[in-house]
């Protein structure tokens, strides 16, 4: 993150921190989310603290805020001296979340950090189980970080189709898990997008698969997947 903001502020490009599922996460003591101009940050179903939809945009600056604020309701202008007209100055669109969701984010946050906590058992669960699975790797994260954990995610170094054919496995013994997520240049929708980077994401991609990480998994359960696991890589 310093050597981008260091190329931002030369060059005067700000830096949106996607922090979709990174809520409660620390970087060398840095709350993930706040070393950048603004973040993003999910509250959907399966996140960390959910709402079952919608997000969060973290800003710096009261200007940005209400910027922001204008465009999230159709574009319409706050409400002048009591009188409610609506008045649309830029077109905008229908961003905002409801206040039942922001209710039922807000009451979620003070167990913020048992959830974390939880998300991290599961992880090292999977990795005690998998430790004699050359082949499987875990997640690593850079001894200055926090990480919550919030997918338990492994590379399968015997390369991309032997990940498929593990989710195939998984699958008949009715067990769920996927691919890791493409990197935005190999989706469809922005394949003639210029990016910058090399392929360690796109290797990232073909060989990594996420196991079940639900803060309500049950021991039984993810001993279930543990053991799939390890006959379908054994065999």
């Amino acid at each position: 993150m310093q050597e981008l903001k260091e190329v931002s502020n030369q060059y005067g490009i700000p830096v949106i921190e996607d922090a979709a599922q990174a809520l409660g996460g620390k970087h060398a003591g840095t709350n993930l989310g706040s070393m950048g101009d603004s973040a993003c940050f999910s509250f959907n179903a399966n996140k960390v603290l959910s709402g079952m939809g919608g997000g969060l945009l973290a800003l710096k600056t009261n200007e940005e805020k209400h910027s922001i604020r204008d465009i999230i309701r159709h574009g319409r202008l706050p409400f002048q001296h009591g009188l409610a007209h609506y008045v649309h100055e830029t077109m905008g669109f229908n961003y905002q979340i409801s206040g039942y969701s922001a209710a039922l984010i807000h009451a979620q946050l003070p167990n913020l950090e048992d959830r974390i906590a939880r998300k991290r058992e599961i992880f090292d669960t999977y990795c005690s189980g998998f430790r004699e699975l050359d082949v499987l790797h875990a997640q690593s994260g850079i001894t200055s970080s926090d990480h919550t954990r919030w997918l338990s995610c492994f590379q399968l170094l015997s390369g991309p189709e032997s990940r498929d054919r593990l989710c195939q496995m998984l699958w008949q013994d009715g067990i769920e898990s996927r691919p890791v997520f493409k990197p935005l240049h190999q989706q469809p929708a922005y394949k003639d997008f210029t990016y910058c980077g090399s392929e360690h994401a796109e290797k990232i991609a073909k060989t990594g698969i996420c196991f079940p990480s639900s803060r309500d998994l049950q021991a039984y359960e993810q001993e279930k997947v543990i053991g799939s696991v390890r006959k379908a890589l054994k065999e």
